[in-house]
């Protein structure tokens, strides 16, 4: 007897029903949000966090306990998450699309970050497992992708962040606007850590490729202080930098707390927010 709709939902945790499909929490990783999408017209379902995908008897029987096993000798091989060849920035638009479409399911981990009202303004997306991060110019002009593994695929294949292989570095700046007509620039070391200042209202920049990739060539149009915010341990680069910018340059060491290691882990919590935007203030006032 085939398995059908009303055999798999007793069994499904935080399931909800949109019409064409039914999302719940995925029972083949160890999640507590809801990344499964159960298709009800191809009988077919889908993790958007883990990329586990099958039919609803292999559903059935993991609900019910079955562990699928791996061929003996088979390892986890990493599979780059955007094939060679793929139009990056057709994919952004798909990814910022997917995901604005799922905000309540797909969201939740920019939601844990503190950057989901991001999505909108930089056009934040989700493919496979990945949050997309695609970097424009002053204009507006598509430049390039970043992808940032969620916590499900960084903790299967090791890998934080991706980009397309001949990719060059570029400077990310989350909101040129802001950056234009502020009187200070802040320089940060990672992309999570830019989208939480721009999250706060604060000028920024970063780089795509982590702090040895930093360059303050990009920052000659702007005659004002450039305050670099250091990740805990990157203090020598910080101050390398700002060297390099004479005047301008200025190093501000912000004061971590227990399991804080960047602007990023700050922006996780209220809390964390608030003694970010009271440290940054001073700035603002000079």
């Amino acid at each position: 007897m085939p398995v059908t709709l009303d055999n798999i939902k007793p069994s499904l945790s935080q399931w909800k029903d949109y019409g064409s499909y039914i999302s719940a929490v995925c029972p083949f990783h160890s999640d507590s949000k809801p990344s499964l999408m159960i298709y009800k017209e191809d009988k077919f379902f889908r993790c958007l966090a883990c990329g586990t995908t099958g039919n609803y008897e292999k559903l059935f029987r993991k609900l019910k306990g079955w562990t699928p096993t791996a061929p003996r000798g088979e390892g986890v091989a990493w599979k780059p998450p955007i094939k060679q060849g793929t139009d990056y920035e057709e994919l952004s638009l798909k990814a910022f699309q997917r995901l604005s479409k799922n905000i309540e399911t797909l969201g939740w981990y920019l939601k844990d970050r503190g950057v989901l009202d991001r999505v909108e303004a930089n056009q934040l997306g989700y493919h496979q497992g990945w949050y997309t991060i695609p970097v424009f110019d002053a204009q507006a002009t598509w430049k390039g992708i970043v992808l940032r593994a969620s916590p499900v695929i960084q903790k299967v294949n090791g890998h934080r962040f991706w980009m397309p292989h001949g990719q060059p570095v570029l400077p990310f700046c989350p909101d040129y606007l802001l950056l234009e007509r502020s009187h200070v620039v802040f320089v940060v070391f990672g992309m999570f850590d830019a989208l939480v200042l721009s999250s706060l209202r604060y000028p920024v920049v970063t780089t795509t490729s982590g702090k040895s990739s930093f360059n303050v060539d990009w920052l000659d149009k702007y005659r004002k202080p450039i305050v670099f915010l250091p990740d805990l341990g990157e203090e020598a680069d910080a101050e390398r930098y700002a060297r390099k910018l004479e005047w301008r340059g200025n190093v501000h060491y912000l004061q971590y707390q227990e399991n804080e290691k960047d602007p990023a882990d700050m922006g996780k919590t209220i809390a964390g927010r608030q003694r970010l935007e009271k440290e940054l203030e001073q700035w603002m006032q000079f």
